[in-house]
């Protein structure tokens, strides 16, 4: 959203502002439908941050061994959580949509559900 402001005093002003993002108020953040939960950040994101301790301790600390098992903990935690986004995407998130389906959210921005 763009504004453009003109001006008198002494000179001749003219003045351009704009509000960039994608909240702008409380009232539309709760207006926001629930999202389902991702398993690929879990099984993607956990593997190359061990590879990247495995990295560092192999070659600047010189401990190779103690690299592997940075990455196997890593990864072993990344499939945790994916194996906890699951039930969550099959059970928790129905129910949250259905009751943001169900619900009404006034000018001041309370949530009533009907």
């Amino acid at each position: 959203m763009n504004s453009i402001g003109v001006g008198s005093s002494q000179d001749f002003i003219v003045g351009v502002t704009g509000i960039f993002g994608t909240q702008q108020s409380v009232r539309s953040a709760r207006t926001v439908p629930p999202t389902k939960k991702s398993i690929f950040d879990g099984l993607i994101g956990s593997p190359l941050t061990g590879g990247i301790g495995d990295f560092i301790l192999s070659v600047f600390v010189g401990w190779p061994r103690l690299g592997t098992i940075c990455f196997d903990a890593f990864s072993a935690f990344g499939c945790d959580i994916a194996c906890g986004t699951c039930p969550w995407n099959e059970f928790v998130w129905p129910q949250l949509m259905n009751e943001w389906r169900h619900s009404y959210v006034c000018l001041r921005g309370y949530r009533f559900l009907l």
